[in-house]
């Protein structure tokens, strides 16, 4: 199977739930540093970066390989990810998990089976090490 336009424009949605998933955490978690305010700041761009590239490639008419049998699990993972952003607390884990899902999502837009499926691992571990399973 192969990765449609329907299918980048509905993982782009799925990084867009994800950043505001991000933003509600951070309505609920005041960050009382500098440092802090820009490791989330650039997290966030981070992610829309990401949804923005993922739609751009919607809206190409070619298909991209054989990567098409990842996009549940992708997006699978980005909804376990918005549920674990609802029950973490520092900033860290936040940023674990954020680092995850980008790399869910860079896997996708420079396919190969190994990518996806270490992205995917990645985010199993992040999720396991923030207790957020």
């Amino acid at each position: 199977m192969q990765l449609s336009s329907n299918d980048f424009g509905g993982l782009a949605g799925k990084y867009l739930g994800a950043a505001k998933a991000l933003l509600t955490w951070r309505q609920s978690h005041p960050l009382e540093d500098q440092s802090s305010r820009d490791q989330f700041n650039n997290a966030f761009s981070y992610m829309l970066n990401i949804a923005d590239r993922l739609e751009n490639q919607a809206l190409q008419p070619a298909l991209l390989g054989d990567v098409g049998v990842f996009v549940r699990p992708v997006q699978e993972g980005i909804q376990r990810a918005e549920a674990a952003l609802e029950q973490i607390r520092g900033l860290p884990q936040v940023l674990l998990i954020v680092k995850a899902i980008a790399g869910m999502g860079a896997a996708v837009l420079n396919p190969s089976e190994e990518r996806v499926n270490e992205a995917l691992r990645t985010l199993d571990v992040a999720l396991k090490s923030t207790s957020a399973v």
